[in-house]
């Protein structure tokens, strides 16, 4: 805890030092606040608040992202540091990073509280390495052992059409346990895209990333974009995934799927009428074994049309969707609008859909939300809003809410 605020505030103390030295200064804060009755039929009002900071000098920056929640009737706080990274340039060709940050995987992103030093040999290299504990805002805390992650990737950079990185990184949940491969994972992996310089511009991409101390391939992906005509794109991608059943780390795939999960989708846009209105139908297919009794196939399907009236601040987004998976199905139809004046602004949502379940427990859901917003000054906005929702859970649930969002800039 002493460690968490001695975090807090000295990067507070950055920030707020920063326009004296900086050449370029950035706030950013947002209020959310809901009130709403609790599944237990208490009433709450939770409060979400995120701040964050941002200096720039010459030859360093200072950011820091952060959260606050508060509900004030059952007296419930939280707070969570996303972000508290110093970068600077100690040489033309070397930037490093420093405190809390989050490093991008090629199939997810971690927060670690660590360093990270990239270096740039050639023009067109960079190389990356990069080494901290991982931290988790939602069940994390600075007294936990959670472990290390360290890694290095090689990738191009500055070429044109083309992107290639190769990279590897390695995980212990428990940093003074060794145990293959339920402490420690390994991955080694790499990914590919080039853009064909033809008229259709066809763009294929592709990653894959093994898992070394498990001794299987955790993901693997492969798809393609095309521009067959000037008012039509197209996308076509198919996944696979294996996670490593025996790891001591959970994830949501692994708590719902009892082997590897095959997926495909595939995405057009038609520009039916330029400027105006789109329509992009979408389509992806699941393949997963949910429990031991066997594999199941999932379907969804979205039908999107977009209306833009640019010159009156009009848009118009129907839509169609169904899903299908081994627990029902569901048919729904939404339709959300946004109005946007000089000062003012309003949008607006209804959903409508009903659901078949395999405990027969059907129902039909309804919700309806609306939201009125005015800028005050020319970066603080504040809006207020109402949400009905009615289906077979909340009977009848109103809501309401408001926002209040500032930002700041400032050149020296």
């Amino acid at each position: 805890m002493l460690l968490k605020y001695f975090l807090f505030f000295m990067f507070m103390l950055l920030a707020s030092a920063s326009p004296l030295c900086a050449s370029e200064f950035e706030a950013h804060s947002t209020v959310l606040g809901q009130s709403r009755e609790s599944s237990g039929s208490q009433h709450v009002l939770p409060f979400n608040g995120y701040v964050g900071f941002s200096g720039k000098h010459e030859k360093w920056e200072g950011t820091t992202d952060m959260r606050f929640f508060r509900d004030f009737p059952r007296k419930e706080q939280d707070y969570d540091l996303y972000q508290a990274l110093v970068r600077f340039r100690p040489l033309e060709l070397l930037s490093m990073d420093i405190g809390r940050q989050f490093v991008a995987l090629e199939s997810s992103a971690e927060t670690i509280d660590g360093v990270r030093m990239t270096l740039f040999p050639q023009e067109h290299l960079a190389l990356d390495v990069y080494s901290g504990m991982p931290r988790s805002v939602e069940i994390g805390d600075f007294n936990e052992d959670d472990g290390l992650l360290t890694g290095m990737s090689l990738g191009l950079i500055k070429t044109k059409r083309t992107r290639a990185r190769i990279f590897s990184s390695w995980r212990k949940n428990k940093f003074r346990l060794n145990d293959f491969p339920h402490n420690d994972e390994i991955f080694v992996g790499g990914n590919l895209s080039y853009q064909f310089p033809i008229k259709m511009m066809p763009l294929l991409y592709g990653v894959m990333e093994y898992n070394a101390a498990a001794k299987n391939i955790d993901t693997a992906t492969a798809g393609f974009d095309l521009y067959p005509h000037r008012r039509i794109s197209v996308n076509a991608e198919f996944s696979f995934a294996d996670e490593n059943s025996e790891a001591d780390k959970k994830t949501v795939f692994s708590l719902f799927s009892q082997d590897a999960a095959y997926f495909a989708s595939t995405a057009v846009t038609f520009e039916l009428i330029p400027d105006y209105v789109d329509i992009s139908p979408r389509y992806s297919f699941s393949r997963l074994k949910p429990s031991a009794e066997g594999w199941s196939n999932g379907h969804q399907l979205n039908v999107a049309v977009p209306v833009s009236f640019a010159d009156l601040g009009l848009h118009l987004t129907p839509s169609y969707y169904f899903l299908q998976s081994w627990g029902g199905n569901v048919h729904g139809a939404r339709l959300d609008v946004r109005e946007t004046w000089q000062k003012w602004f309003g949008e607006t949502s209804f959903d409508f859909s009903t659901h078949r379940k395999v405990t027969n427990d059907h129902d039909r859901s309804w919700s309806l939300i609306g939201w009125v917003g005015y800028t005050l000054l020319k970066e603080w906005e504040l809006a207020a809003g109402m949400e009905y929702n009615r289906n077979n859970h909340f009977n009848n649930d109103v809501r309401a809410s408001f926002r209040m969002s500032y930002n700041f800039g400032m050149k020296t």
